[in-house]
């Protein structure tokens, strides 16, 4: 749904811009798969090996499924709100404000298996869809600022 959502809310902006344009929902879902797939050689990748002692080993793991689990929902979920619910299991080891906020924020997408019609659907699924990727956002550059920022701060005084 979220995948819809963002090539609607792109369809939404050229169309205000004036720009004609013709994107087929293919090419969109090729470049999520492809970004999901970039994901998994991510997470397999940055985990240390199983049989290696490492003492925060299994909160790796735990991240890495989380973000997986976060963008397999995001990207190829279902019409069902109900399915982002096993995110809430991850939220438990691994604290994220935009997944958090996606879940609680999820009942106002019941409202979209009622028929309604297109704009109501946009505008409600605006309500839950674009929090949710503005938190995330924010909470990337904050990560990547403090992460920026400790490698400043190790360049200088160490």
């Amino acid at each position: 749904m979220p995948v819809t959502y963002l090539l609607n809310l792109s369809d939404w902006i050229l169309d205000w811009l004036g720009v004609v344009h013709g994107f087929p929902p293919a090419i969109f879902t090729a470049f999520a798969l492809v970004v999901l797939g970039v994901a998994m050689l991510w997470a397999f990748l940055r985990n240390p090996s199983l049989n290696v002692s490492y003492p925060d080993r299994h909160l790796h793991w735990l991240h890495s499924g989380f973000v997986l689990a976060l963008l397999f929902s995001v990207i190829l979920s279902s019409y069902y709100p109900w399915y982002y619910a096993w995110i809430v299991l991850f939220l438990c080891f691994v604290p994220n404000a935009a997944a958090l906020a996606l879940t609680l924020s999820l009942a106002q997408l019941y409202r979209s298996l009622v028929e309604q019609s297109a704009d109501d659907l946009f505008r409600s699924q605006s309500r839950v869809f674009l929090p949710f990727f503005s938190l995330l956002l924010v909470s990337w550059w904050l990560t990547w600022q403090r992460s920026r920022g400790s490698a400043l701060f190790r360049q200088f005084h160490g």
